[in-house]
């Protein structure tokens, strides 16, 4: 019988949960993804979460720690298990224990207040970030976010003509088009001079928690960069919630100093996302690819005219700012 090299499932499940019974008085054991499982005890809740890398656990225990004791507060705790051992190896992963959030609703860029709590949460963790100890600036990878982009971006174009036979040549070429533009002119741009932190990386809908305030969670991909990274995120995650609207956009942010950042403005017209999913898509089995087909096309034409006039707004006022 051929095993997966990783144990999934209700086998992994069961003797995950006989072991953590050995640290900790759990009574249920419930997987939300790839080695990350909510757990319950008789008094509270926990996430347990596990790594291949016992240098990730060190970042992450430190890092959480360390944000604590700067002053922020809206994210998790790494907790010791009741043995007060800090993580505990099973199965080749170090597993971590911390507090789970329970969210009141979902959060979802959809809605006005949640997009401007969103923007809070991030601007109070970046202040915050910047008072972390320089050990911790140390632990974390330098952000080569321009490299990264570049990768995606020779993916993509060597997958052209695979792509155009699900949307088009037209739409390829555009979408190559955009990328290329924002690359070249952000290549040409002293990053350098930007305000810099300890980065989350991931400011995704799914790593906010709505409860009795607004929490980010998950730093899996924190680096040290530059902070307008982590906002040109946010805004990818944003802007389709607002139908590419340029007008919108401009107005719902005006009081926005990085509305004015040249930077800022080329990386929204960079197609990351679209990049990322269809370098996903093209890596699928032949069998597979038929199960999500439709959906990749109706991602990257359900506001392809909208988009359009959006990023071509945007590089003309990134055209017109200073810095």
């Amino acid at each position: 019988m051929i095993q997966n090299e990783q144990e999934k499932g209700d086998a992994f499940t069961a003797r995950l949960f006989s072991f953590l019974r050995t640290y900790m008085p759990v009574y249920r054991i419930v997987q939300l993804k790839a080695f990350v499982y909510m757990v319950y005890t008789e008094e509270h809740i926990y996430i347990v979460k596990g790594y291949k890398d016992i240098y990730k656990v060190h970042q992450q225990s430190l890092l959480l720690s360390e944000l604590q004791q700067v002053g922020f507060s809206q994210t998790t705790c790494i907790r010791p298990f009741v043995s007060n051992v800090l993580y505990i190896p099973f199965s080749g992963v170090y597993w971590l224990v911390m507090d789970y959030i329970g969210h009141t609703e979902l959060f979802t860029l959809s809605q006005k207040d949640n997009r401007f709590a969103g923007l809070r949460v991030l601007t109070k963790y970046h202040q915050y970030a910047k008072l972390l100890p320089q050990h911790i600036r140390s632990m974390v990878p330098k952000l080569d976010w321009l490299a990264k982009w570049e990768k995606r971006l020779r993916t993509f174009f060597h997958s052209r003509d695979e792509i155009s036979g699900y949307v088009g040549s037209e739409v390829v070429n555009d979408i190559l088009g955009w990328a290329y533009t924002a690359l070249r002119e952000l290549c040409m741009e002293d990053i350098r001079r930007l305000s810099s932190c300890v980065l989350h990386g991931d400011v995704v809908p799914h790593n906010f928690i709505k409860a009795d305030q607004v929490y980010l969670i998950d730093f899996d991909c924190v680096s040290y960069g530059p902070c307008i990274y982590d906002y040109i995120k946010y805004f990818h995650a944003l802007m389709p919630n607002l139908s590419w609207d340029y007008e919108a956009i401009c107005e719902e942010y005006k009081e926005y100093t990085f509305m004015n950042i040249k930077v800022f403005l080329l990386g929204l017209i960079f197609p990351e996302d679209l990049l990322r999913e269809w370098q996903y898509f093209i890596l699928l089995p032949e069998e597979t690819k038929t199960l999500f087909e439709e959906k990749i096309i109706t991602f990257t034409i359900e506001h392809y005219e909208k988009r359009t006039s959006c990023l071509r707004q945007l590089l003309q006022r990134a055209n017109q700012v200073k810095y």
